[in-house]
């Protein structure tokens, strides 16, 4: 079994910038002309506004049998030009140098208290009205109103409360309240101050990469980067202004001044497990599996050149730990510039979607998969492609006189190298070469390459078989 260091991850990770309309899930039930009765309650809280609506209907539309209650929810009247204390969501942001601040749109999360939490027992479904998403789509759009039934499979003292099978769910907060999020991890906002100018703090904590939305507040990881000024968040964000790239941000407002920033927040909402890679010096390759995405070969064809990626994988014991909710972080290639954090290294969180329990192969989050391998690991597969990240470039290696090259064999297999009636042979890697070199290929393929005591002994064509790369 390989041993493999530290930290893999990818993207999914989601850069949080703008709100933007999205699909409208559920609508409710509308009410007939033919209503004989209504009796409305109005319970105000310093957050919510809640109308309780029970309706007698006619034979000819009977409505809903159980629960007819519904939960509105409203935007909360401010000040303008005032943020009070809190947690926002700040978009359009464009630096203040005069006053060392920042100027741009603020939202307000859609949140929920313990009494509202408790009124929900009895709600039949949500309103919440005048809201939007905060997802990573430029500029700004309010949707009117998002409907979704309330049908809640778990209570609201864990951290997590799932509404409906359609995503919807809470999730608790450092600050004791509920935060509604969609299938896609999106927080729901309220639209509260457009380009306002507001100072930042003296010594502000600024991070990338931060659990923003966590009950134990704002939480850092292996992976999260932290600014050491104001100035140097500032340069890279403009950096990244450069290359069209607008990073939005959660802001922690005190005393109407800013102490925290996240750019890039992420959305942990079980333990986090980090994959491995394989632990190496630089310029040795410890025996193993590679991929290989840029190769040539020596005249004699004793040996290659090559650009070797490691695969990233767990091991069985931490596949057996694992629980829906719980989060994955890949590597996901140390030759791709971030600019986020102006560092060369980029990583994903991969979320546990389900229980954990298909033997060999664990569907996860957004067409992401683990697939297990021989030595009993667990390679990461998005959508048929298994997830390797840069190793080593420019590496010699000699190839070995009995190599073995296949072209259409199974190499990510719990069951080793499986080969088929349509699987091609090699006779030798001047044959392999002479083929690519051809006017029936279509493009160079990546190869997966088995190296024993700093030896090719095993190359497979295009492993992935994810599309032909010749006639």
């Amino acid at each position: 079994m390989k041993k493999k260091a530290i930290l893999s991850l990818i993207l999914a990770m989601a850069v949080l910038s703008g709100c933007n309309s999205a699909k409208d899930t559920k609508s409710t039930k509308n009410k007939d002309d033919d209503t004989d009765e209504t009796v409305v309650t109005t319970d105000e809280t310093d957050d919510t506004t809640t109308d309780v609506t029970t309706t007698e209907t006619s034979d000819d539309d009977p409505g809903p049998v159980s629960e007819p209650m519904a939960y509105s929810v409203t935007k909360e009247d401010h000040d303008a030009g005032v943020v009070k204390d809190g947690v926002y969501f700040a978009s359009n942001i464009v630096f203040d140098e005069e006053n060392n601040g920042i100027k741009s749109d603020i939202y307000e999360y859609v949140h929920f208290d313990e009494r509202t939490m408790d009124f929900m027992d009895t709600a039949y479904f949500l309103d919440i009205e005048d809201c939007c998403y905060g997802n990573n789509v430029n500029g700004s759009m309010t949707v009117n109103t998002v409907n979704t039934y309330v049908t809640r499979s778990c209570t609201y003292g864990e951290n997590i409360v799932e509404l409906n099978n359609e995503g919807w769910y809470l999730k608790l907060q450092g600050d004791g309240n509920y935060y509604i999020f969609d299938q896609y991890d999106i927080p729901l906002l309220f639209p509260y101050e457009e380009q306002i100018n507001l100072s930042v703090g003296e010594e502000p904590v600024i991070y990338a990469y931060a659990d923003v939305f966590s009950e134990d507040g704002i939480k850092t990881y292996d992976f999260t980067y932290e600014f050491d000024s104001f100035q140097s968040f500032k340069e890279t964000i403009d950096a990244a202004s450069l290359n069209s790239i607008n990073y939005n941000a959660h802001i922690v407002v005190e005393d109407g001044v800013i102490k925290e920033i996240c750019i890039v927040p992420v959305m942990v909402k079980g333990n986090v497990v980090y994959a491995h890679n394989t632990e190496h010096e630089e310029g040795k390759i410890p025996d193993g599996d590679y991929c290989c995405d840029r190769y040539s070969f020596d005249e004699d064809m004793k040996g290659m050149t090559l650009d070797i990626r490691d695969y990233t994988y767990f091991t069985q014991e931490e596949i057996d730990s694992l629980e829906k909710w719980d989060s994955l972080v890949i590597l996901a290639s140390k030759d791709k510039y971030n600019y986020a954090t102006d560092q060369s290294m980029d990583f994903s969180m991969i979320t546990v979607i389900n229980d954990p329990s298909v033997d060999g192969y664990i569907m996860l989050d957004n067409d992401w998969f683990l697939s297990q391998q021989s030595d009993g690991t667990y390679y990461v597969d998005w959508d048929g492609l298994v997830n390797s990240s840069a190793f080593e470039k420019d590496v010699h290696l000699d190839v070995s006189d009995s190599v073995v090259i296949m072209d259409k064999a199974n190499v990510y297999s719990k069951d080793g190298i499986v080969t088929y009636d349509y699987t091609d042979v090699y006779d030798d890697l001047k044959s392999f070469a002479e083929e690519l070199e051809s006017d029936t290929t279509w493009y160079i393929p990546n190869i997966h390459i088995v190296v024993e005591s700093g030896e090719i002994v095993g190359i497979y064509i295009n492993p992935d078989q994810h599309q032909p790369w010749k006639e």
